[in-house]
């Protein structure tokens, strides 16, 4: 389908997607509205990552989405707060120029609860290392959560790009984000270009990813 929402700054292509992909809205909850669709491209993906990250939906009745929620307007700068603690100890400022801002950016909300977030791990740590040296970035917010929990679940799963924690989920709300997992695509200054309600998946290095660091 084409994405031609207020939240792509251009028209560009991105792989057939359920609007109504499975999330898990904390702010607030209500019910899931539709059947799951089983995830796509799931063998490429562990083919990639070499990971032991669940992929059993669990039981369909838990998982809740905040359609009404549309992130914030392409075009909008988003800024991280220098103080912003990181699951390794060390806070944002800490982090180098290199690590902190790309030629695309991707702010990953999830939760280390969340099993649509844990099934598009093998995604996020395979595009970080396939495109890394393009120019692409991964920053990972987790909400409300401690550090001690996103600390384990990044050793866990061997992530090794950064985790902010947003313990209050004060980034989440300011960035008036629905539900998890969301991604805000950023350009290198920090603008947004798009907002994606849903996982990540293994067609989107290919028909998103790539495109968008083509034209940086």
């Amino acid at each position: 389908m084409l994405f031609r929402s207020r939240h792509v700054a251009a028209t560009f292509a991105l792989p057939a997607w359920n609007s109504r992909a499975l999330m898990i809205g904390p702010f607030p909850r209500r019910p899931l509205i539709g059947a799951l669709i089983a995830a796509v491209g799931l063998g490429l993906i562990f083919t990639l990552s070499f990971s032991s990250v669940p992929t059993t939906m669990r039981d369909p009745s838990r998982y809740v989405t905040d359609t009404t929620a549309l992130g914030p307007p392409v075009g909008t700068r988003m800024e991280i707060p220098a103080s912003q603690p990181l699951a390794d100890g060390r806070v944002w400022a800490d982090l180098t120029a290199e690590e902190r801002s790309g030629t695309l950016v991707i702010l990953n909300f999830f939760a280390t609860w969340c099993p649509p977030c844990q099934q598009e791990m093998p995604v996020l740590r395979a595009f970080d290392g396939l495109y890394r040296d393009q120019g692409l970035r991964i920053i990972g917010i987790s909400v409300s959560e401690t550090t001690a929990d996103v600390a384990r679940y990044a050793e866990e799963y061997s992530i090794t790009y950064p985790l902010l924690v947003d313990a209050a989920g004060t980034l989440f709300r300011a960035a008036a984000v629905g539900g998890l997992p969301t991604q805000l695509l950023l350009d290198g200054s920090g603008r947004v270009l798009a907002v994606l309600p849903r996982p990540l998946i293994a067609a989107d290095g290919i028909e998103l990813i790539e495109p968008l660091l083509a034209g940086r």
